[in-house]
């Protein structure tokens, strides 16, 4: 009979490799051009995108609203069990951040679709107002959420991963 194995390593001991983290990078790089149309129709305002333009616009940011939260369960499994406020504050942040960020997809998908079936022409400082919360309020969430993976992570991200993330960072 062998002996018991007894491992050293504490129970949430593990480690995150590149494909751990490839589905939220993948997302946050869908998520920074949805970021890039919406703030070049910001920049183009009064001027209204064709409808066909602003009805994929608007289903996209439904799915973005819509979709799991792939970056805030990365995050979870970092900072789970982990006392310091710090992790407290990151945790509790990107959830914050990040619910708001589906709440003003949701609302300004509604616009474009409204804008684009022509029910009505929304005030162009409101519109401008709404894109630029939704496109600056997802950046501030991406660059918070993979520096806190990069942070909490830093001994359990592989290499690969670590430069997947950095490399995403950069982007910013």
């Amino acid at each position: 009979m062998f002996p018991q194995r007894i491992s050293l390593k504490p129970a949430h001991w593990y480690v995150l490799d590149e494909v751990d983290v490839a589905a939220a990078v993948t997302r946050h790089a869908a998520l920074r051009s949805l970021c890039a149309i919406t703030e070049r129709m910001a920049d183009a305002l009064p001027a209204r995108s064709c409808p066909t333009v602003l009805a994929a616009t608007a289903h996209r940011l439904r799915s973005f609203a819509d979709a799991p939260d792939t970056m805030d369960a990365l995050l979870v499994r970092l900072v789970s069990g982990r006392a310091e406020p710090a992790a407290t504050i990151a945790r509790r942040l990107s959830r914050e951040w990040h619910t708001l960020d589906a709440a003003h997809a949701h609302d300004l998908a509604d616009v474009l679709i409204a804008w684009a079936g022509g029910q009505g022409t929304p005030a162009v400082d409101v519109l401008a107002y709404m894109l630029r919360c939704f496109f600056e309020g997802c950046r501030r969430t991406i660059t918070f959420r993979e520096m806190a993976v990069v942070t909490f992570g830093a001994h359990r991200l592989t290499p690969a991963a670590a430069e997947s993330l950095r490399t995403s960072l950069a982007r910013a």
